[in-house]
């Protein structure tokens, strides 16, 4: 009796082969469970393998209750793997109970599959090859395709699902590769041949296969399908009137018939493709060593290739030439390039990536293929919305008009042909091409006469899309327009950087309408350094200019630069009034009386937020105008002969805001009628204002302005004596002002962790607070806050603290 051990699977244990079985006879555990005897959980524990089978039990309960009496290879087979669970040999002569008992005497049939071997272990599957087997084996269609973009593994893993599901298969399983096969009507004489049929008295391809395959138990697997989906119909009439015929098919979109089931090929898990990554690299190269710093780099080389099969394959025989810090470099700009000479053994088409997304690119129809490449111009995705807005303008040569609809259906079909991802979680849905098609997308458009149009298109409606409201002003949602842009953020530095080299006009329009964006979600390093190269990009004193020199000086003012502040804000007040842009200018002398309070220069910050105040008025901008007041209030709110204009500009202000429905206006006042209330010693209510405007802020996700919060809620706590609160909300405000390089903010949060500490009774930890607060304070300017610390240092008498602050000061 021959053995079979050989053959099997690693995973084909006992176990494995008692479920497969089950599922083929149609059964549940519970089932199968009643029919034998056992209790369901016996069942489950077999089929773990976490029971040992007893042989005699299998014999005479399992082989008649899975319907093997007939089927004299499965049963020898099931009974061999039971031997081998329990270490034991199988008696050369098995008794199988039936209704009578007999002793299985008949010959074991070998196998005669014909399946390609694995030339390389299957990694990270086992869940796919389980969905497989369950699907394939229990569901009512006797179809299952295998969907997935080039490159992720589909061929490996219907071969290796195949072999483990071979032994269900009177006949086995055979593989039909048709990647050479263009013409679909040559599929049918691919599988003929494939299966050594001969051609027989005239007979049509298809009439031989049928008669072939009517009574054969088999499992048959179609690679390659997607080049002949025409064929599909032959597909159907296979499984029509061969009734025990089950058939696997590889592609990148569906067949398309009733009896699909359809199962996607997702990329492998960073774990998993790195573990690939490692088992090929070692394969070439056996010292190559793996520890947790390569396992890492790995991972980042992994994530750059979509963690797709091929690709991992692909790169790792680079190893052999480049270290993995030299990989990564590399592949920021010679991703497909670095994926060459692949190996000889595999299909012409997947011996290089470019080769498997060529081959994918050029079975798509023109208008697909000019929507494909299109795609490349997004970077992180994008809507329908936007797609839409983008290649509208364009005239196709096929006179195809992109309209929405006709996006929508060519979008579909790219997406069935797995070239397309689309991301239901949000909505509206994105649509999103893979790193490695991404990248082959964009060199396939900057060969098209397109490129150029198509990148202004997109930058100019992003641009406009920008500015407009991104969500309605609803009290539940207050950050979905943030989130929206965060969204497309990618496409906006995408939008930028093109920008910069070929319209340098509107590289400094989307520069000056990211600014709130910037400015809320605290990227205020990456905010300079675009507004920088905006600026350099386009020299001309334009009002364009002019509110970019603005916006780059406020940065630079968040970030204590205040030279730099200064000399922007001078040249854009210059530009103002030379062109007589009013709105313009009343917008410069709000940001440039920040700038002077920051520099405590308390008439001139007064004279400007009047002048703008008086512009705002003039022009009839009441948003203007509610944030002016504010301005003022918060300059005038610590001084008692200001008290009666304060409390003006506060009402007056607030009803604008709440006029026009401004929740980040309502939110200003509400702090600072806290600052109101804290002056006149109601700590307790001020509190409560801080941390109302604090949850606020949370919510919209306005890192600068939480710190802030953060800060007064923390000193009205300080002012009560909760040291506990004091300090928790100083730390966190510190933490924020750190991450955004707010100097200013740094220095005053470390001078109140002082205070705290000097409340506390440690004496060590204020004194040191107090002196790094001192030093950042005189090198800010900030006179208020030196005048602070020195008070704070004196006290108490400390001997070292007087030659401490000389040295700085």
């Amino acid at each position: 009796m021959p053995s079979t051990q050989s053959t099997l699977e690693p995973s084909n244990t006992f176990g494995d082969f008692l479920r497969q079985l089950r599922r083929r006879a149609g059964f549940t555990q519970g089932e199968l469970a009643a029919l034998v005897g056992f209790s369901v959980a016996q069942i489950s524990r077999l089929e773990k393998n976490e029971r040992l089978p007893d042989l005699a039990v299998v014999a005479q309960e399992f082989v008649p209750a899975l319907a093997l009496d007939d089927e004299p290879r499965l049963a020898q087979h099931l009974l061999e793997l039971a031997a081998l669970a329990r270490g034991e040999r199988l008696p050369a002569q098995m008794q199988i109970e039936r209704r009578i008992i007999a002793v299985v005497q008949e010959q074991v049939v070998e196998h005669d599959s014909a399946l390609p071997a694995l030339p390389t272990p299957l990694v990270g599957r086992q869940r796919d090859l389980d969905m497989i087997a369950k699907r394939l084996m229990e569901a009512p269609g006797r179809l299952l395709t295998l969907i997935g973009p080039p490159g992720v593994g589909k061929t490996q893993l219907a071969l290796a699902a195949a072999a483990h599901l071979s032994y269900l298969f009177e006949r086995g399983a055979r593989f039909i590769s048709l990647a050479a096969i263009m013409d679909p009507h040559n599929v049918a004489s691919a599988i003929a041949a494939g299966l050594g049929l001969t051609e027989a008295d005239g007979k049509l391809p298809q009439v031989r296969l049928v008669e072939h395959l009517r009574r054969q138990k088999m499992l048959l697997v179609l690679d390659n399908f997607e080049q002949v989906t025409a064929a599909a119909p032959l597909v159907a009439q296979l499984l029509s009137e061969c009734a025990q015929l089950r058939i696997l098919v590889t592609s990148q979109e569906p067949l398309r018939l009733r009896s699909e089931q359809r199962q996607r090929v997702e990329p492998l898990g960073v774990a998993a493709a790195v573990e690939l990554f490692f088992q090929r690299a070692q394969a070439i190269d056996p010292t190559f060593e793996i520890s947790n710093e390569q396992a890492a780099i790995a991972a980042d080389i992994c994530l750059r290739l979509d963690c797709l099969p091929l690709a991992i394959e692909l790169l790792a025989a680079q190893t052999e030439s480049f270290t993995l810090l030299q990989l990564v470099n590399r592949l920021a700009n010679q991703r497909l390039d670095l994926l060459e000479d692949g190996p000889r053994d595999l299909p012409a088409h997947q011996r290089t990536l470019r080769n498997a997304i060529h081959r994918s690119y050029a079975l798509l129809d023109a208008p697909e293929q000019r929507l494909f490449c299109s795609l490349g111009v997004f970077a992180g995705g994008c809507t329908v919305e936007a797609l839409v807005a983008v290649m509208h303008p364009l005239q196709d040569g096929q006179n195809i008009e992109w309209t929405e609809e006709n996006v929508i259906a060519a979008l579909r079909q790219l997406v069935r042909k797995s070239l397309v991802q689309m991301d239901a979680s949000v909505q509206p849905a994105r649509y999103h091409l893979l790193t490695t098609l991404h990248e082959y997308a964009a060199e396939q458009l900057a060969l098209r006469p397109e490129d150029a149009h198509l990148r202004h298109a997109h930058a100019r409606h992003f641009w406009q899309w920008v500015q407009a409201p991104q969500a309605p002003p609803a009290s539940d949602q207050p950050k979905q327009g943030l989130d929206e842009l965060a969204l497309d953020y990618d496409n906006l530095r995408a939008a930028l950087q093109w920008t910069l080299h070929y319209d340098s006009t509107l590289a400094l329009k989307l520069a000056v309408a990211l600014t709130d964006f910037w400015a809320l979600r605290g990227h205020d390093f990456e905010a300079r350094q675009w507004l920088r190269q905006v600026l350099a990009a386009h020299p001309a004193q334009t009002s364009d200019r002019a509110a970019a020199l603005v916006a780059a000086a406020s940065f630079a003012r968040r970030q204590a630069d205040y030279a730099e502040a200064e000399k922007d804000m001078v040249e854009s007040l210059v530009i103002y009034e030379k062109e007589g842009d009013r709105p313009g200018l009343a917008e410069a002398l709000r940001q440039d009386g920040w700038l002077q309070y920051d520099l405590h220069r308390k008439e001139p910050t007064i004279a400007r937020f009047s002048q703008s105040l008086a512009l705002q008025r003039e022009i009839g901008n009441q948003q203007g105008i509610a944030d002016l007041l504010l301005c003022l209030v918060h300059v005038m709110v610590r001084q008692p002969e200001h008290a009666a204009e304060v409390r003006a500009y506060l009402s007056e202000s607030l009803q604008i805001f709440q006029a026009l429905d401004d929740r980040e206006g309502v939110i200003k006042v509400l702090q600072q009628q806290g600052e109101q209330k804290l002056m006149a010693g109601e700590y307790a209510a001020a509190q409560a204002d801080f941390q109302a405007a604090l949850r606020l802020w949370r919510e919209l996700g306005a890192r600068l302005n939480v710190a802030w919060s953060l800060a007064q809620v923390g000193e009205a706590a300080w002012l009560q004596n909760d040291l506990g609160t004091a300090s928790q909300c100083y730390a966190e405000a510190h933490k924020l002002f750190s991450e955004l390089g707010n100097k200013d903010g740094i220095a005053i949060l470390r001078h109140h962790m002082a205070e705290v500490a000097r409340k506390e009774n440690d004496l060590g930890r204020a004194e040191r607070l107090y002196v790094e607060s001192l030093g950042m304070a005189h090198e800010l300017q900030n006179q208020h806050m030196v005048a602070r610390c020195l008070a704070g240092l004196g006290a108490w008498r400390r001997p070292n603290w007087i030659a401490q602050t000389r040295a700085i000061t």
